[in-house]
């Protein structure tokens, strides 16, 4: 029982890690995304040709918004909803607004 209990302290310990992360990752992936798009724009604005720098910025992007994506899918496929879809059925939780909306506790 003990033992149990600790397994699922540290499980939710981990949750709520990942969580903290994914929120704070957010803004990382806002500063990063912002920073591609006034790169892209100025080069287009100057005509500039699309140098490796440029490059480096965009594929900064690219990892760091498919890092948060992968953050947030494992959020989900952890969480408690994703156990309503077995249990009720795909039927019942598009019907329930409650159920596929993920409302903050």
């Amino acid at each position: 029982m003990a033992r149990n209990l600790v397994l699922l302290w540290r499980k939710l310990n981990f949750i709520t890690m990942i969580k903290s992360v994914h929120s704070y990752w957010a803004y990382l992936v806002l500063f990063v995304l912002l920073l591609a798009v006034f790169k892209a724009i100025l080069g287009v604005i100057s005509k500039k040709e699309y140098d490796p720098k440029t490059f480096r910025v965009a594929l900064f992007t690219l990892i760091v918004s498919h890092i948060q994506l992968l953050i947030g899918l494992v959020l989900y496929f952890t969480s408690s909803r994703f156990s309503l879809w077995a249990d009720l059925g795909v039927g019942e939780v598009m019907k329930t607004a409650k159920c596929f909306f993920v409302f903050k506790k």
